[in-house]
C-alpha cells in the first residue's frame, strides 16, 4: 500500500498498524520534520528538502549522508528520496545505492 501523510502523522498513527496486521508493506510519502513516527514502514519517501529537516543536516551535506542519518535512526527497510530534475536515489540496506533519472513528459 502506498500513502501519503498529509496529515503530520496520522497515517501511521491510524493506518500503518492497520497495515501491517494485513502483512501489507506500506511505503509512505513522509512529511514534517519528525520521522520517528515511522516505525517500521518498509519505504519512505521524503523530498531532499523534507529529509534534511528531519535528519537535522543542512543541504550541502548530499544524499548518502542524509540517507545514512535515517536509515540508521529509523527501523525502515529503503529510503527514496525525491530530487525533481536531479532524479531519486533509491537507498537500501542491503544493497548498493541506485539512481533512478527524472524524465520529462512533453
Amino acid at each position: 500500500m502506498a500513502a501519503t501523510d498529509v496529515a503530520l502523522g496520522n497515517l501511521s498513527l491510524i493506518l500503518s498498524p492497520r497495515v501491517r496486521r494485513l502483512g501489507s508493506p506500506l511505503l509512505v510519502d513522509a512529511k514534517g520534520s519528525e520521522y520517528s513516527r515511522y516505525n517500521g514502514e518498509l519505504l519512505l519517501t521524503p523530498n531532499r528538502s523534507e529529509g534534511f529537516l528531519a535528519a537535522g543536516y543542512f543541504r550541502s551535506a548530499g544524499s548518502r549522508m542524509l540517507a545514512t542519518v535515517l536509515m540508521d535512526s529509523l527501523p525502515i527497510d529503503a529510503l527514496l528520496i525525491t530530487e525533481g530534475e536531479s532524479g531519486m536515489p533509491l537507498f537500501e540496506r542491503r544493497d548498493s545505492p541506485v539512481h533512478l533519472a527524472a524524465e520529462g513528459i512533453q
